[in-house]
């Protein structure tokens, strides 16, 4: 049908019966982007209009159609396939982005997606087009005078239906000369534009700086987009206030470290929005980095000329978390100040978020992998890394595309800039990679040999020595960092190593930076999920509740013998044994733990301990207490051999089980003397006792002829020449010092 009267902008409902040519009122059949509905119009009003500007209204004998134009962005586009006979496979396909609600960042849509058949799309990803599509009104109502009814929604359950891309949107880059304000318009370059009923996409709002606008086909603006170039990407690593003595004023400058790793000093006009103003060094320091709280200017950031004091007031529970722990957009200013704007949340699908749990990169994958979303990363993508602790100094580390970007154990924050395709850009991560994170297995067997206290640049730990299986090189020697960088406190990791009761267990050691920062006892099957090197290698204890069913061509199998399925480790040539591994374990759980660490993509078993209980400790009696007392005197000349160890048990009754105790305990001491020039205590050769500082480690023993076995608690008294002590968890005497 030919329509009586077409128009693109409002028009009132008197001018629609002047042109259709009807009194009175007519009840028209209409059509909003295929939806259907009736509407009444009157030939004497004069004020109510239907139509919109930029919606395409056409006016027939007995109904009204108006089809709205939306701007859309492609993100994918796929030809069409073949199979090997000609036939098509699959249609060729396009997905595009859909701005039908309002909002100020081009990430921002809702996905719609067009099927072509045999004839391939000609857009690119990344394309702005003009799209004419099935759409649902915002409110029930689908009259043209609803004002809602202009905001088109597409329908999701309607993808491929009554969708036409009209082309190309024509465009311009330029900036705002004019700001207009609930006029519908917008000036660019000096030209004063009508905006379309459909302009959602408005990342300009009121700002003057650089945008590309884009048209619809009548002339009217559908869209604004900031020009990329704009904007580089970096994180704050300090900032500070500087007074001018000239007029009294002054300013933020900030160190900023790029997507490239270099460094640059900046002044700061807006710091994530707000005004960056002098905060006394003396007075309202919570206030300092902070967004919150009662500050003496509205909208306002307070900023010491000490940035070290910034730094140590800027942290999250504050509302800050500013300086080396966000990713910031920078924009430069006219003025050549900068904003720093943290890249925003925002809605899906998502320019930025921080994920702090269950957050992994595994670099083959092409994703950084989280319980909230997969993040898609390819060879081009920018990768900005912090690790290390802030005392002495973050470290950072730059990568290009995920086949530079090293394996990541675990992440606490990932900022990331998403490109086209929904592949990000630009990743910025608060982490550790395999690089400069070490992580092994111990198996501790005995008491400590050394622990010595070091500070190295700043960095304060405890190079500890421990015994090891043969197997394992006899001892290893561990630097483990201190607690609170103090020397204050034995730290924890160093009394879980040297636990008596732990001897005999297999612990994960992560090492950062060279440095002990995690100790973790590897338990049994259902929580075998300790990784190291890639999250490839795992270990996990097997008790008589999941003692594999024996070595059968090859392969441990503890698949009967637990509810977990599949529990099957290889042995391979390269497996190494610590103790014996019988053909049938079967016979031999009894008393017997077994600790498999294995590549988890293989099942590969690259060593295997298989411990006998009764080797290590105890479990069916206990001798509660004990005096260990040294027999004769350690002084300069007494000969090393005199000196013995003598412990005696003082309980009351003391059993085992329900037996009295019938054995004897007897302490063995190993002499080591303190090396002044290393601070390492090294086993004492010498025949008798010189000038210098001793120290004995001590092993108890207890006669086990009755077959029976006990549990020596590690609290057991000690006193020697006439001092009263306790023998640590260690076994370790305290120093004695041997005069001149």
């Amino acid at each position: 049908d030919k329509a009586v009267a077409t128009y693109t902008t409002a028009v009132t409902e008197c001018q629609v019966a002047s042109d259709a040519d009807f009194t009175g009122s007519k009840t028209y059949t209409l059509y909003v982007n295929g939806v259907k509905s009736t509407d009444v119009l009157q030939a004497t009003d004069t004020v109510d209009t239907i139509g919109a500007q930029g919606r395409l209204t056409e006016v027939y004998e007995d109904r009204i159609v108006m089809i709205d134009t939306l701007l859309a962005k492609v993100t994918d586009v796929k030809d069409a396939t073949y199979d090997a006979a000609g036939h098509l496979k699959d249609d060729s396909k396009i997905t595009l982005r859909v701005y039908d609600a309002n909002t100020n960042t081009e990430n921002t849509g809702d996905t719609y997606i067009l099927t072509n058949g045999k004839v391939n799309y000609t857009y690119a990803v990344g394309d702005m087009v003009l799209l004419n599509a099935y759409t649902e009104s915002a409110t029930a109502s689908l009259a043209p005078r609803d004002t809602a009814g202009l905001v088109s929604k597409v329908v999701a359950t309607n993808i491929g239906v009554y969708g036409e891309i009209l082309g190309l949107a024509d465009a311009v880059e330029g900036t705002q000369t004019v700001v207009w304000f609930n006029t519908g318009k917008h000036t660019v370059n000096g030209t004063t534009y009508d905006d379309a009923a459909e302009l959602h996409l408005d990342e300009a709002q009121a700002k003057t700086n650089n945008h590309t606008w884009y048209f619809d086909q009548y002339g009217n603006i559908i869209g604004s987009v900031e020009v990329a170039t704009q904007y580089t990407y970096a994180v704050m690593t300090s900032i500070w206030w500087v007074n001018d003595g000239t007029n009294g004023s002054g300013k933020a400058l900030a160190t900023l470290k790029y997507m490239d790793g270099t460094d640059n000093t900046v002044t700061v006009s807006k710091l994530d929005g707000l005004t960056p103003i002098y905060g006394a060094t003396n007075s309202a320091l919570s206030n300092i980095m902070q967004v919150s709280g009662t500050l003496p200017v509205a909208n306002s950031v307070m900023v010491a000329t000490n940035a070290a004091i910034n730094a140590s007031q800027d942290s999250e529970t504050n509302g800050g978390d500013l300086i080396h722990g966000h990713l910031f957009k920078v924009q430069t200013l006219a003025d050549g100040s900068v904003a720093l704007t943290k890249v925003d949340t925002g809605a899906a699908p998502y320019t930025h978020t921080e994920l702090k749990t269950n957050v992994s990169i595994i670099n083959r994958y092409g994703y950084i992998t989280a319980t909230e979303r997969n993040v898609a990363i390819d060879t081009e993508t920018k990768f900005l890394v912090r690790s290390g602790d802030e005392t002495p100094a973050f470290t950072y580390k730059t990568y290009t595309g995920l086949n530079e970007l090293p394996t990541f154990k675990a992440v606490v924050k990932v900022d990331y800039v998403l490109g086209t395709g929904r592949v990000a850009d630009y990743v910025f991560i608060i982490g550790e990679t395999a690089d400069s994170t070490a992580n092994s297995f111990v198996l501790v067997t005995g008491n400590a040999y050394s622990a010595v206290l070091r500070t190295v640049g700043g960095v304060s730990y405890w190079e500890l020595t421990l015994p090891v299986p043969a197997e394992d090189g006899s001892t290893v020697t561990l630097k483990v960092k201190d607690d609170d960088n103090s020397m204050a406190t034995v730290p924890t990791n160093v009394n879980t190593l040297t636990d008596i009761a732990n001897h005999g267990k297999l612990f994960y050691v992560a090492t950062t930076n060279g440095l002990v920062a995690e100790t973790t006892g590897v338990t049994a099957i259902t929580n075998n999920v300790f990784n190291y090197d890639g999250a490839n290698g795992r270990a996990v204890l097997l008790t008589d509740a999941t003692m594999p069913t024996g070595v059968v061509g090859g392969v441990i199998d503890g698949t009967v013998n637990t509810s977990v399925s599949g529990v099957r480790f290889n042995i391979t040539a390269s497996t190494v044994v610590v103790g014996t591994l019988a053909a049938d374990m079967t016979s031999a759980t009894a008393n017997k733990v077994v600790y498999v660490v294995y590549d988890s993509r293989t099942n590969d078993a690259s060593k295997v301990y298989v411990l006998d209980i009764n080797s290590t400790i105890g479990t069916t009696g206990t001798i509660n207490a004990l005096e260990v007392t040294v027999t004769s005197g350690v002084s300069k000349g007494a000969y090393v051999s005199s000196v013995g160890f003598v412990a005696t048990d003082t309980s009351s009754t003391p059993t085992v089980g329900s037996a009295a105790f019938a054995g004897s305990v007897t302490a063995t001491p190993v002499w080591q003397k303190l090396d002044e020039t290393t601070g390492i205590y090294k086993n004492y050769a010498g025949d008798a006792f010189v000038a210098g500082t001793y120290r004995a480690i001590v092993t108890l023993t207890v006669n086990n002829a009755a077959g029976q076995s006990y549990t020596i608690k590690s609290d057991a008294p000690i006193s020697y020449y006439g001092q009263t002590g306790k023998i640590g968890g260690a076994f370790v005497t305290d120093p004695i010092v041997v005069a001149p």
